[in-house]
């Protein structure tokens, strides 16, 4: 599938209206040598995935991974990471689109990418001289190179945005040839692709193959209205009735934004946005050259050795026609013999000589029967000469047999590697990608009340909690231990009164703090309100990042047990997430769990041994959800772990615990 100038503008009108001015490039990931991902991180939304590539720009649900380095990743994560897109616009109705980004210290830095023909990307300054590009060009109209102003390619036809009636009529009257349909004509004067300019036909009720000139003044108004309807369609999204074409094995192979399509036919498939739509079609076709690129080694091997065995399959054909060859003469031989002839000088031993295209050649002063590239000697005896035939033809046929052998280890080893082009393929598979909450980057949990708790991860994070998402409805939890995370309970000064969540946030505060990796069994927590909190330094002072001053009195909980569960818990009603919290408030809503105390085994160790256990888990009572555990990575789990070593104190499902042989 190709982007069109149409849809190209609403995916650009789309995106723009997703990307805030608080959005900053986090992340550029190489993909393809044409496409990268960039990561757009917002303090407070979620994270949106932006591909940008010379197919086109789409927000993304996928998690693509790098298949092949990128020329430009380099010198775009050098010139425009931790900087905010804040322009973003196609050139009229071309396939061309200009992304601005405002670097920390003001500069500008513009990338424009051509999505026509090969494809290009190219990154200018402020002033539109080029600092790096995909591919370099030098062609009559223009020069592309580092160091020299960009410059647009020719205009391509009449822009669509802004076509008039009177530009159509002009076009009637200047058409060279009465012959030229309005399906032709109407794709060259408007540049839109032949799927709008077959609506736009249809829509107005004329064929496609009537003769421009002799359109009506009639037809040609009902044309012009048509085409400003199909724009609007495909670029507002008002009408939108986004759906896919797949082949037989449910590849998306191209979307549709509105209805052009046969809603019947079974291989359209209906999708809830064109965003969708072309996330699906454009990521399958990087993800169909991401497996081509892993397999194909695999692919030219197999590719020798069908050309072997088609060599195989041609060379038995020719025995196999060879040997019939001598059979059939032989038998009319035999024949010639029954009916009285045996003279090789008879004219119906000639005619049966030409009926076989054969013939008498001699070689060395000895006659030989020439037939099917095999020479036979002769004999005055025809029952003898067909003796002959037949047993060369036997021989002939004998080497089928070995060639019958050879082409089957050709078979067998095609099928070696075809199976392990499957297997190669089928670890290729490009993930979904979540939409997560703000929280789910920091350390996060639920009360058993159903109150949110989020705590720090790090010394970033824990300014970004206090400074970001503390809000005068929040309490403060603290450790009364050095390195220890903030804690906030959402909305919690209306829970005051109640014990079991001011417990649960304060033993999440301890175990995720120092007193962990200490070794350390209970450890005190206090709670303060958000007016308590002070962002600044007092004068003259100092503070760290992540560290605040507390003004006021600290309202203590003691002694409490550091221990944590981890459970994986369903999020809504079809997506499931790993967290670790509060041992009493993570097990009551996760399908598994383990309960963790402070003990021998590494960070990694636990990971390991924690996922092992869920899978086995799982595989009695869920075995649908094993396959999501064996797709998250250690690393995802050492992430929401306490930091030290830790100990499984027992696993369990539904609030039943089994217990586990700690490997410690």
């Amino acid at each position: 599938m190709e982007l069109s100038g149409l849809e190209l503008r609403y995916l650009i009108n789309e995106v723009k209206s997703k990307i805030s001015s608080e959005y900053y490039v986090s992340d550029i990931i190489p993909v393809t040598q044409s496409a990268l991902l960039f990561k757009l991180h917002h303090s407070r939304e979620p994270d949106i995935m932006l591909m940008i590539s010379t197919q086109g720009l789409w927000i993304t649900n996928t998690r693509f991974k790098t298949i092949e380095e990128n020329p430009m990743v380099n010198i775009l994560t050098r010139e425009i990471e931790r900087s905010k897109i804040v322009t973003l616009e196609q050139m009229g109705s071309e396939r061309i689109f200009i992304v601005k980004f405002k670097r920390n210290d003001d500069t500008e830095r513009i990338l424009v990418v051509e999505i026509f023909g090969n494809g290009n990307m190219i990154l200018c300054d402020a002033a539109m001289t080029i600092l790096g590009l995909q591919r370099a060009i030098e062609v009559r109209h223009r020069t592309l190179r580092v160091g020299l102003k960009y410059v647009f390619p020719p205009k391509r036809g009449e822009d669509v945005f802004n076509v008039s009636l009177e530009h159509l009529l002009t076009s009637k009257h200047t058409v060279q040839s009465d012959e030229s349909n309005v399906a032709k004509w109407l794709g060259v004067c408007t540049s839109m692709p032949k799927k709008f300019v077959d609506e736009v036909i249809r829509r107005s009720c004329i064929q496609p193959t009537a003769p421009v000139n002799q359109l009506t003044d009639f037809e040609m108004q009902s044309i012009y209205t048509n085409i400003m309807e199909v724009v609007s369609d495909v670029v507002t999204g008002k009408n939108h009735d986004p759906a896919i074409l797949t082949d037989s094995s449910g590849n998306a192979l191209d979307a549709f934004p509105i209805r052009i399509y046969d809603d019947k036919n079974p291989e359209i498939r209906k999708v809830s946005t064109f965003m969708d739509a072309i996330d699906n079609v454009l990521g399958n076709q990087i993800l169909k050259f991401a497996k081509s690129q892993k397999t194909m080694n695999l692919d030219k091997q197999m590719a020798d050795i069908r050309h072997d065995l088609e060599q195989q399959e041609k060379a038995k054909e020719e025995v196999i026609i060879r040997a019939n060859s001598l059979r059939n003469l032989a038998k009319d031989l035999m024949a010639l013999s029954q009916q009285g002839f045996f003279n090789l000088e008879d004219p119906e031993f000639a005619a049966v000589l030409a009926k076989h295209h054969s013939r008498i050649v001699m070689d060395k002063g000895e006659q030989y029967l020439e037939v099917a590239d095999q020479f036979i000697p002769v004999t005055a005896s025809f029952p003898t000469l067909a003796s002959y035939l037949f047993t060369r033809a036997k021989e002939l046929e004998r080497g089928i047999d070995t060639i019958e052998e050879a082409s089957q280890k050709i078979r067998s080893k095609i099928q070696q590697l075809h199976d392990k082009t499957m297997d190669v393929e089928k670890k290729i598979e490009f993930r979904k990608q979540e939409q997560k909450e703000w929280y789910e980057r920091y350390h996060w949990c639920f009360t058993s009340d159903g109150l949110l708790i989020v705590g720090g991860k790090d010394a970033s994070s824990n300014s970004a909690i206090i400074r970001k998402h503390l809000t005068d409805g929040d309490i403060v939890f603290h450790a009364e231990i050095h390195g220890s995370p903030f804690f906030l309970l959402k909305n919690g000064k209306d829970k005051l009164d109640s014990t079991v969540d001011i417990k649960q946030v304060a033993q999440a505060t301890v175990s995720f703090s120092r007193a962990w990796k200490e070794g350390l069994s209970t450890a005190d927590a206090y709670w303060v309100f958000p007016s308590q909190i002070k962002k600044g330094a007092p004068s003259g002072q100092y503070l760290p990042k992540g560290s605040f001053v507390i003004e006021g009195k600290k309202n203590f909980v003691k002694n409490i047990d550091l221990k944590l569960a981890i459970g994986l818990t369903r999020l809504g009603n079809s997506r499931y997430s790993i967290i670790c919290g509060p041992n009493e408030a993570v097990p009551d809503r996760s399908v598994v769990h383990a309960i963790l105390i402070p003990g021998a085994v590494d960070v990694v160790g636990l990971a390991k041994k924690i996922k092992s256990e869920f899978a086995k888990m799982l595989a009695q009572s869920e075995p649908s959800l094993v396959s999501f555990i064996k797709q998250i990575t250690i690393d995802d789990l050492i992430k929401i772990l306490p930091t030290g070593s830790s100990k499984i104190l027992s696993v369990g499902k539904g609030g039943s615990f089994d217990s586990v042989q700690d490997p410690s």
